[in-house]
């Protein structure tokens, strides 16, 4: 086989790992407009999604996910989800903060690398409303699905 020959596998391989969302099931806190927008990203990627009823502390939560997310604007956090995130960190467990008007290719390129490099398996993923009408976030669950 050629060197080229070669490549051309490689690179069919490698890409078609990288179609595979490397998790399995979101979890969300409650029902809101940002939740339901998840919940419609994630039917289409098929994971699995929980519903969780409150943001209080429940230690339920450190086990049911292996990680947590959030989705914010210019670094406008709410309290209660940076509460949420310092927890999961002092767990010893993951995070990852996506600003979503931040450099489009480098933010997608920096969470699809940390999804490669932490390969959690359930994702607690946590947004303000507001994010869930700002055209950049359609933008970047559209081009996941495509990453």
């Amino acid at each position: 086989m050629s060197y080229f020959g070669f490549l051309i596998i490689f690179a069919f391989r490698f890409l078609r790992e990288r179609d595979k969302m490397s998790f399995e099931k979101i979890i969300l806190i409650g029902k809101s407009a940002f939740n339901s927008r998840m919940e419609q990203w994630a039917s289409y990627v098929k994971n699995e999604v929980e519903y969780v009823n409150s943001k209080d502390k429940d230690p339920n939560l450190f086990d049911l996910a292996d990680a947590v997310i959030i989705f914010h604007e210019n670094h406008n956090i709410s309290k209660d989800d940076e509460e949420i995130f310092a927890d999961f960190v002092s767990q010893n467990k993951t995070g990852h903060k996506i600003d979503i008007n931040g450099t489009f290719s480098a933010t997608k390129s920096n969470f699809i690398m940390w999804l490669e490099r932490n390969k959690p398996k359930t994702l607690l993923i946590l947004g303000e409303e507001s994010v869930a009408k700002n055209q950049r976030f359609e933008k970047f669950l559209n081009d996941l699905v495509l990453a």
